[in-house]
């Protein structure tokens, strides 16, 4: 929801992140298997 909340020139790039429009705003699922997908590529992730 962070991505929707501000305008696009008045985003701060660290707080706010951008999703496309016709991606449905992720919940707690979608991140955690994506989160789990991505741990084995990402040292910092570990």
């Amino acid at each position: 929801m962070g991505s929707r909340k501000c305008a696009v020139n008045a985003c701060a790039g660290g707080s706010e992140y951008i999703i496309p429009v016709a991606e449905p705003c992720p919940h707690v699922k979608v991140q955690c298997q994506r989160l789990t997908q991505a741990k084995p590529g990402n040292p910092d992730l570990a």
